[in-house]
């Protein structure tokens, strides 16, 4: 039953890192007060907390090779998980667990950018329509504890594949990335 429940408690626990050393070390002193825990205290210093956001991180990309767009106020980058061609997730760089914790004028700077990416996926992608996505909480499927939203093209008679679930090929991820940047440059 435990190994049910690590890797979302996991999950909820990883946006501690985002103050770097000091948040790997608070949550390193965490699990270490509960004997079930510990063994994960060497998943989490293996954690990296340099290059990128610790939710593109945790999200599995590469943000050199996957991003499609970056300002002073958020990151985009193609969903390592994709449920379609094109799937890119937006995220700001505010510190934020979800849409109720965020600040009224980082969500709108959030929006705007959402919209200009999803533009940008339409120009590269062309799908027959699109779902643009934003969960809060466990519950309702958040497993990244940063507020994002997740730009998913849609294809006349192709089925969405499973949210959370498989892994894209990089190199594919990287060339969608290049195609989404190149649409966002016209």
């Amino acid at each position: 039953m435990l190994l049910l429940t690590v890797p979302p408690l996991i999950g909820q626990l990883l946006h501690l890192i985002e103050d770097a050393p000091r948040g790997r070390d608070r949550l390193v002193d965490w699990l270490r007060q509960y004997r079930w825990a510990r063994p994960l205290v060497q998943t989490v210093r293996a954690v990296p907390i340099s290059g990128g956001t610790v939710a593109a991180q945790r999200l599995g990309v590469s943000p050199e090779r996957c991003a499609v767009f970056e300002d002073a106020r958020a990151v985009a980058f193609m969903d390592a998980m994709p449920q379609s061609e094109g799937h890119t997730l937006v995220l700001p760089k505010a510190r934020a667990r979800n849409f109720f914790d965020i600040e009224p004028a980082d969500l709108a700077e959030l929006i705007k950018t959402t919209q200009l990416v999803a533009r940008g996926v339409q120009k590269a992608f062309n799908p027959g329509g699109m779902r643009i996505v934003q969960f809060n909480e466990s519950v309702a499927g958040q497993t990244v504890f940063h507020i994002h939203f997740h730009i998913i093209p849609c294809y006349e008679g192709v089925p969405l594949r499973t949210h959370n679930r498989d892994w894209a090929d990089k190199a594919v991820l990287a060339q969608h990335a290049e195609r989404v940047r190149q649409a966002l440059e016209k």
